[in-house]
């Protein structure tokens, strides 16, 4: 699967037709995401969830906003 957070940011226009929202709002989410999961993962490790993801987060969170978009 392709890396859509490093094509954006080489076209930000894009993500307002693709996600609903300008790449700056997008920014200022993925980085409250990272805060909190930096807060969350200490306390609750991932070690017996599964197998690990290929994906950032940032990847991570534009899978999410595109299927909420679908």
């Amino acid at each position: 699967m392709n890396d859509k957070y490093s094509i954006l940011q080489e076209c930000t226009q894009n993500c307002q037709r693709l996600f609903g929202m300008k790449f700056k709002i997008f920014k200022i989410i993925l980085e409250r995401v990272q805060k909190s999961e930096e807060i969350y993962l200490p306390n609750n490790p991932i070690s017996n969830r599964g197998l690990t993801s290929n994906f950032g987060l940032a990847n991570q969170l534009l899978l999410t906003l595109e299927y909420l978009k679908q």
